[in-house]
């Protein structure tokens, strides 16, 4: 978003809003917003019971400290071998 800021057209790239004032929102605002956005929306869904898998809390933390073994890299990484979940 810094180029926006040092654009030579005036009001480049503006998020105006409709309702709060004719004073657009900052970049970082806008961030603000849809981080917080997406984390209620996430809560909301688990409360009601709308975000929710089978995975156990153990098996969670097994994949977790898995996360930088083999078996989660992309096929045309280099040193990979095959196994895990994609035999």
């Amino acid at each position: 978003m810094e180029c926006t800021l040092i654009c030579p057209v005036k009001d480049t790239l503006q998020l105006k809003t409709r309702g709060f004032g004719k004073k657009p929102w900052s970049p970082d605002r806008l961030g603000l917003v849809i981080i917080g956005s997406f984390i209620v929306l996430v809560y909301v869904a688990e409360i009601t019971g709308h975000w929710s898998n089978r995975i156990t809390e153990h098996e969670f933390q097994m994949r977790l400290y898995e996360m930088d073994s083999q078996i989660y890299r992309h096929p045309k990484t280099e040193n990979y071998t095959t196994g895990g979940f994609l035999r």
